[in-house]
């Protein structure tokens, strides 16, 4: 394959700083938005469908793409980009070989938007963005990514995908495989942009994804609404899901997170933003990678995956 040529420029502006300790709830990261890049994509990896839950020992093998440090720097590293729209499946992604930088775009899925008796159209929680930009000092497993589906204000007791519950959307996010993905799976999380929370009645906006009063359960499943059988207010799915909400009450969104200790890899730039509930678009809505069209609530999610081989300058 003819290899594509990329550079990346950065512009590198420290917002904030915070140590990691567990699931993010309190909104403290490191902010620094990234410029783009400069060229077209080489989709250089190989995505694949998670079959009946399982990954293909074959096809997902981490032999496929393993390298050593030397070897990175002499093959003619096929970069490139894995773009991932919501399909209700657990997907294995491959690094291309010889990449050194993985450059990873995750936006969870927003919650209900059904007409509530609102006058405005975000009442359902917004999903949440989360970035992160890693050096691979070693070929990366493969990998996990799971894009969120949209919650709904059906039969309660429902799950989304991505383990939003009732109305509460689905969190977005890459994850180590080959194995599939379970809510108690988050020591396997790189990235995860937590999904949002369900409404309820009354212009009442759910949660969003991220935000400072997001999370509440143990594990990345959001709760069930609380209210009988009317099944709206649940919780998005995150690192932890939203709790569901009572009876006139909203679910919370799920929280975010970045691994900032993955063993091969170091990190070297994340950012997790949220909108306020009501806001009626998600967070970096304007990003070239998001879908045009979407970013209200009901917004599936979506997740990019970029690969260079050039080091971005460090901050």
């Amino acid at each position: 394959m003819e290899r594509t040529a990329w550079r990346v420029l950065w512009t590198c502006l420290a917002l904030g700083t915070a140590g990691w300790l567990g699931c993010a709830d309190d909104g403290q990261w490191i902010l620094v938005p990234p410029d783009g890049w400069e060229a077209g994509t080489d989709d250089g990896g190989a995505g694949e469908a998670v079959d009946d839950g399982a990954a293909d020992a074959d096809e997902a093998s981490p032999g496929d793409v393993t390298s050593d440090d030397a070897g990175a720097e002499e093959v003619d590293a096929v970069c490139g980009t894995g773009d991932f729209a919501y399909a209700n499946t657990q997907e294995v992604y491959t690094a291309p070989l010889g990449a050194r930088y993985m450059y990873i775009k995750a936006w969870g899925a927003g919650a209900n938007g059904e007409s509530l008796g609102c006058s405005f159209p975000s009442d359902g929680g917004l999903g949440g963005y989360t970035e992160a930009v890693y050096e691979l000092l070693t070929a990366p497993p493969p990998l996990i990514v799971i894009v969120g589906g949209p919650g709904s204000a059906g039969a309660a007791g429902t799950m989304q995908f991505g383990w939003g519950s009732d109305g509460g959307g689905g969190l977005s996010g890459v994850f180590v495989g080959p194995d599939v993905i379970t809510p108690t799976d988050r020591a396997k999380a790189l990235v995860i942009a937590g999904g949002g929370g369900g409404a309820w009645p009354g212009c009442n906006p759910g949660g969003t994804g991220n935000h400072d009063d997001a999370g509440g359960e143990d594990t990345m499943l959001g709760g069930l609404g609380r209210s009988g059988d009317i099944g709206v207010n649940g919780g998005g799915g995150g690192c932890n899901g939203g709790t569901g909400g009572a009876r006139g009450q909203v679910g919370k969104g799920g929280t975010g997170f970045v691994d900032e200790d993955r063993a091969g890899m170091r990190l070297v730039r994340h950012r997790i933003l949220a909108s306020e509930p009501g806001a009626g678009a998600v967070p970096n809505n304007d990003d070239p990678d998001y879908p045009a069209g979407v970013g209200i609530c009901e917004a599936p999610g979506h997740v990019a995956i970029h690969f260079t081989c050039e080091e971005p300058p460090l901050i």
